[in-house]
């Protein structure tokens, strides 16, 4: 035993130390470095890898297969409530909930919503389509959401961003398997059809000339962006600021009660004079433009499926990276803290 551990390294704080980094939880791992902590379930950690990489390839098949392309949809409606569940009480510990009121699970409402309820409205899947390939999806490079197996927070994370895009992807161009044990039949090719009516267009062969929908995609997610914006700012600076609501909405009693917001503001108000000046505009204008940058290339991949295929592949790419990424630094922390323990050590031997 003695020349395994020559240099009487703790094995045990280290271990607490990766497992905090993998949970996020950053300034836990600076605080506690020297805590003397309760140890880890690593038996629920185990199992929590396991259920990822087996739902990982239960995943591939459902994207990839003929068959399982109708399990899809199932697959999403059962897992968003059970992640989302855990994710707000997970969050409350932190005072972290009021994250939960951002567009990104809105959009996820939508479109479990559009699987339960209204499979056949075409403006409903022109929402969630135009979502789910713009602000969703451009989240996962932007705030390098990363796939890390052992995380049920970064799993969620990746969930909610890029489930909704693979979801609403089979879809479009699978409607026939994608309904295929479902109750209802899904209907993409109404989104067309409404559009024609809104607009009072006649159909030529059939189809809705690709311009109306290369305006009509921004011109939803960016609307809808902005009103989620409002509602949000409607809810949090005004009816949370009612004498009864605040017994349950303590978003103003409590400044360590945190949402986008706040996050924004506090971590870039000292570095924009705007910003500082005028946070709500500055940040409700840089969502709805962000959201407009984001959705408008949404046209071509409703109407290209190689350009639609292309960019799923990037964007899931893009969370593999990080996460491989980020299983680089955590093991780096690792021996840099058995590196230094070692070092340490010497030290001692040789004064």
């Amino acid at each position: 035993m003695e020349s395994r551990n020559k240099y009487n390294i703790d094995h045990a704080r280290m271990s607490r130390r990766v497992w905090e980094y993998m949970d996020g939880d950053l300034n836990r791992v600076e605080k506690n470095q020297n805590a003397d902590e309760k140890p880890r379930n690593h038996f629920l950690d185990k199992l929590w890898y396991f259920c990822v990489v087996y739902g990982v390839i239960c995943f591939t098949y459902l994207m990839t297969d003929d068959t399982g392309r109708g399990y899809l949809p199932l697959f999403y409606v059962v897992l968003l409530p059970i992640l989302l569940v855990h994710r707000y009480f997970q969050y409350k510990r932190r005072k972290w909930q009021y994250y939960m009121l951002d567009f990104c699970y809105v959009a996820n409402l939508l479109l479990f919503l559009y699987i339960m309820a209204f499979q056949q409205s075409g403006f409903l899947f022109l929402v969630c389509f135009g979502l789910a390939n713009s602000t969703l999806a451009f989240a996962i490079p932007l705030l390098h959401n990363a796939l890390v197996f052992h995380s049920i927070d970064k799993v969620t994370s990746i969930f909610i961003h890029a489930m909704p895009m693979c979801v609403v992807f089979t879809i479009r161009w699978f409607p026939e398997q994608s309904s295929r044990i479902w109750y209802a039949e899904f209907k993409p090719e109404n989104l067309e059809e409404e559009l024609a009516t809104l607009l009072q267009l006649n159909l030529t062969e059939s189809k809705l000339p690709d311009k109306v929908l290369y305006i009509a995609f921004p011109a939803a997610t960016t609307l809808l962006v902005f009103l989620g914006q409002m509602m949000e700012f409607i809810l949090l600076h005004f009816i949370a600021t009612h004498p009864k609501v605040k017994r349950c909405i303590r978003f103003h009693e409590d400044k360590d009660h945190m949402n986008l917001f706040r996050l924004v503001t506090n971590t870039h108000g000292d570095k924009s004079a705007f910003l500082s000046a005028y946070p709500f505009l500055s940040y409700t204008l840089g969502m709805t433009f962000g959201g407009l940058f984001a959705s408008a290339p949404v046209g071509l991949f409703y109407i290209y499926f190689n350009i639609n295929t292309a960019f799923v592949v990037i964007i899931l790419f893009s969370a593999l990276w990080s996460g491989s990424r980020f299983y680089v630094k955590v093991f780096g922390l690792y021996h840099m803290d058995q590196e230094n323990q070692v070092e340490g050590q010497v030290k001692v031997q040789f004064c």
